[in-house]
């Protein structure tokens, strides 16, 4: 499919279902990870599982966003980046 100079490739619908894809497969890894840490008393496993849930969020943030107008998809890039300088902090 074909899109004109305007459209931004945000409203591809090949771009979409990959970051739908990307969300599923991070918040179960999130999901499985979350529940081994529990049940092996790792900190470890915890603290993964909360990088996936991370990468998860980074991903609805954007599908949220993917339609607006420049200004909200600049906003939400900087609120990504604050969240995740905050992690790495």
């Amino acid at each position: 499919m074909r899109h004109s100079v305007t459209d931004p490739p945000t409203n591809a619908p090949r771009w979409r279902l990959a970051r739908w894809i990307a969300l599923v497969i991070n918040v179960g890894i999130f999901l499985v990870k979350l529940v081994a840490g529990v049940t092996a008393g790792s900190q470890a496993l915890l603290a993964d599982g909360l990088d996936f849930l991370g990468d998860a969020a980074n991903y609805a943030i954007s599908l949220w966003v993917a339609g607006m107008v420049l200004m909200w998809r600049a906003r939400a890039a900087l609120l990504k980046g604050a969240t995740l300088a905050a992690l790495g902090l």
